[in-house]
């Protein structure tokens, strides 16, 4: 994997092509309109990234599972940054034809199931097709899970002995009850 430094890894958000889906065209915030994600997301994208190459310094990444896959520029940034192939697969409620076409040729296998299968009216749950992965992230999504415990435990099955699970949010009074109660049991 390369090694980059935080000044690398600003320019290649600035140079970055982002999706149409991803640039914030209609928020209220000023400071976000019409910056794309990576720029939005910096600084928790870059502590993603610091993560994992501190995490596989001496090893390949073979596989990744991006859960809540959606809006797809992780898959860019992790190709910027590994030296070869990784089989990447994206994890999430559905996707669009575009998203779906779009991540295709990036060489990104889709999978529709529920993540949280407490949650009102859930959508179908289906067995996650990923095993012995590297790596799994879970960027921005365990905020919105009513319970995450299942989502937790697929990811567990799908990792391989000392793959790694990054986790971001962008709620921190979420993510400090989801702490809770995980610490608690449920």
């Amino acid at each position: 994997m390369k090694n980059i430094d935080f000044d690398a890894f600003k320019r290649f958000a600035e140079q970055y092509a982002p999706f149409e889906w991803e640039i914030d065209r209609d928020t209220h915030q000023e400071d976000f309109r019409g910056k794309h994600s990576v720029l939005i997301n910096l600084i928790r994208y870059w502590y993603a990234v610091q993560y994992i190459q501190a995490g596989f310094q001496n090893e390949r990444i073979r596989s990744v599972v991006d859960v809540g896959s959606y809006p797809g520029c992780f898959v860019k940034i992790l190709r910027e940054l590994v030296n070869g192939e990784i089989e990447y697969t994206g994890i999430g409620l559905g996707f669009s034809e575009e998203y779906t076409s779009t991540m295709k040729k990036l060489g990104v296998r889709l999978f529709a199931t529920e993540l949280d299968p407490d949650f009102i009216e859930p959508r179908v749950v289906r067995e996650w097709p990923v095993s012995n992965i590297d790596c799994c992230l879970l960027l921005d999504v365990i905020e919105h899970l009513v319970n995450p415990i299942n989502c937790l435990d697929k990811i567990n099955s799908s990792l391989r002995m000392g793959g790694k699970l990054v986790i971001t949010t962008d709620n921190i009074a979420s993510f400090g009850y989801i702490h809770h109660m995980l610490k608690r049991g449920g």
